[in-house]
C-alpha cells in the first residue's frame, strides 16, 4: 500500500504543524509548508470502539529543506521520492491520487507564470 503521510494532531498544534512533524516522522524528510492542498473527510468502522470514527485528513503542498528517506520511523516499511506521474500509478487511496493531482497543477501554474 503506497500512500501521503498523515497522522493526528497532536494537543497544541495546528493541522500544518502536524503536518510537518508527521512528513518528517514518517519519511524522514524536514519540509516546510508551501499550501494548503484540501482536506478528505471520511468515516469508517472501529471494531476497538465499536462505532463508527468520522476522519478529516488536512493535506499540504510542502518543500523538502532537509532531512533523508532512509531515516523514516518504523511506521512505514519504504519512503521514497518518485515523480508525480508515478506516485499516480502506485498509491492505493483515489483521494490522495486526487492531492498529489492537485500538488503538480500548482507545481505547473508556478512553473508556467
Amino acid at each position: 500500500m503506497w500512500g501521503l503521510p498523515k497522522g493526528g494532531i497532536e494537543e497544541g498544534e495546528t493541522p500544518a504543524q502536524a503536518a510537518v512533524r508527521e512528513v518528517a516522522e514518517e519519511t524522514g524528510i524536514t519540509a516546510i509548508v508551501s499550501r494548503q492542498l484540501g482536506s478528505i473527510d471520511y468515516a469508517f468502522y472501529s471494531r476497538e470502539s465499536g462505532g463508527r470514527i468520522h476522519k478529516t485528513v488536512h493535506y499540504f503542498m510542502m518543500r523538502a529543506v532537509g532531512g533523508d528517506t532512509s531515516q523514516h520511523d518504523d511506521e512505514v516499511r519504504e519512503a521514497r521520492w518518485v515523480r508525480h506521474h508515478d506516485a499516480l500509478q502506485m498509491m492505493t487511496y483515489p483521494n490522495e491520487r486526487e492531492m498529489v493531482r492537485r500538488a503538480a497543477a500548482a507545481v505547473d501554474s508556478v512553473e508556467d507564470g
